[in-house]
């Protein structure tokens, strides 16, 4: 079974192709257009840098500002989040210009490169280019913000502090969460079905709405999973505080959408634990046992949770009234306005951004159904970018998902793998919640988006310095190499 699934991950990761992409991009021309300047610049500043302090300070301050930005996404507002990641992209400029240090781009970022250098085509053939060009943007802010992981998370110590500051975020949001609970506050607009039996508070922390808040904590939570399994004394206990107080704040959204992507999302990381761990289940009965019988205890204590809470109940059968539950109705009277807009524009597209979309929407709309998106990621990159945006968006998921599955099959360094298991459970939840919501396209969740992609090309490359784990123990009890 785990030859099988060494071999999907390796023909579904690409990682062959990591080589030949670095000496494709290093050999060509158009990417000369940019690295030539950068090249130059680095050739005659180099001579006053050497001796300077600044120069020396230079990757730890670019580094402590990846940071910030990070810690900050789920209170900054979007123009704060905005200055934050002008700052650090000019700090990760400098250090580009000024070190001579290898970057981990591969097949990877290539693929990343394609999906966004689609949206100028977008841009190009729309019928609003201008709107269209504000939105496209923001998709590049994106893409800096994922080059400037890229160069500044460069080791396995590195990429732990960031998932510290990341759970650490998620510790403060969970506060206050439960803290609103606590005090039943009172909700921001109408999220709730008005006429719906039972009054429910839905909490939404920092965020200002109950989806953002779970879209936010599904990426987080994954994090938090795996870095419980390389942690140790202390730190263990603090995780698994913080993961109790990230789900249960999720659950006190009322987000279906974040509640399915939870719960899609605990079965995948079951399966990537089984991954990981297997060889020393697989050698003691008794640990198999307890394995067993923790599953059967967990999906009795949901079912025991369903039974006494009529709340509960009544938000779980509102994913089954279809139509019937105002939420789902406008749902799906949008899903169906945007794929009469697809039928019009499914080759290029009507262009990037939501300003774009309520244009176009306007003429399709049914009455009453006034939307900002298409309450879809995989209709939204359609509907914006058209199939070839959509293929190129679907394949780089599948690469980066086939290289998590890749990594944690293979005889690798023990941190890597459950970064690779985080980042795969990670995707899948906001890919999930994604389906049936607009918080994907928001900043908090929109950075973690590009940040699991980031580390996912970071830890799978050789250039990581996998030697450089500290207090970190394998399952086995072995330190981590």
């Amino acid at each position: 079974m785990q030859a099988i699934l060494q071999k999907l991950g390796q023909a579904t990761g690409l990682r062959s192709w990591d080589e030949p992409v670095n000496e494709g991009l290093r050999e060509s021309k158009a990417a000369g257009l940019i690295t030539k300047p950068v090249l130059a610049m680095r050739k005659k500043l180099r001579p006053l840098t050497n001796s300077s302090l600044a120069v020396r300070w230079l990757p730890s301050v670019s580094f402590w500002m990846v940071l910030l930005v990070l810690f900050t996404l789920p209170f900054a507002e979007s123009r704060e989040s905005g200055l934050l990641v002008a700052a650090m992209a000019g700090l990760s400029f400098l250090r580009l210009v000024l070190l001579d240090e290898d970057m981990p781009f591969g097949s990877l970022a290539g693929l990343v490169l394609i999906f966004v250098g689609w949206g100028a085509v977008a841009t190009a053939f729309s019928d609003f280019p201008m709107l269209s060009l504000y939105g496209y943007s923001k998709t590049l802010v994106y893409l800096v913000t994922y080059f400037c992981f890229l160069i500044n998370l460069r080791t396995i110590s590195q990429i732990r502090l960031s998932a510290w500051v990341i759970i650490a975020g998620a510790i403060a949001v969970s506060i206050y969460g439960l803290y609103q609970w606590h005090i039943k506050v009172p909700p921001l607009a109408l999220w709730d079905d008005p006429e719906s039996e039972y009054k429910i508070t839905r909490v939404y922390s920092f965020l200002g709405n109950p989806n953002l808040l779970g879209g936010y904590l599904l990426p987080t939570i994954s994090l938090t999973t795996f870095f419980y399994f390389g942690s140790l004394g202390w730190r263990k206990l603090l995780l698994f505080v913080a993961f109790g107080m990230q789900v249960l704040c999720l659950y006190f959204t009322y987000s279906r959408g974040a509640w399915i992507g939870l719960a899609l999302g605990a079965g995948i990381a079951f399966v990537c634990c089984l991954l990981i761990f297997w060889h020393i289940f697989a050698k003691n009965k008794l640990l198999k046992g307890l394995l067993y019988g923790g599953l059967a205890l967990a999906l009795g204590g949901v079912a025991f949770m369903v039974i006494k809470s009529p709340e509960l109940q009544e938000r779980l059968r509102s994913l089954m009234s279809g139509g019937e539950h105002s939420s789902n109705n406008f749902r799906i009277n949008v899903w169906r306005s945007s794929l009469e807009i697809i039928k019009e524009y499914a080759i290029t597209g009507v262009g990037m951004g939501t300003k774009v979309f309520q244009k176009i929407y306007s003429y399709y709309m049914a009455s009453g159904f006034k939307a900002l998106s298409t309450y879809n990621v995989f209709l939204e990159v359609w509907l914006e970018m058209g199939i070839f945006g959509l293929l190129s968006f679907v394949m780089m998921l599948f690469v980066h998902l086939g290289r998590c599955l890749w990594g944690m099959v293979q005889e690798i360094d023990y941190s890597a793998r459950l970064f690779l298991a985080a980042a795969f459970t990670g995707l899948c939840g906001l890919m999930i919640h994604g389906m049936v919501d607009t918080v994907f396209y928001r900043p908090p969740v929109q950075i973690l988006f590009w940040y699991l992609l980031a580390i996912i090309t970071v830890v799978s490359q050789d250039v990581i310095a996998f030697r450089n784990v500290t207090g970190t123990e394998s399952p086995s009890g072995e330190s981590a190499r």
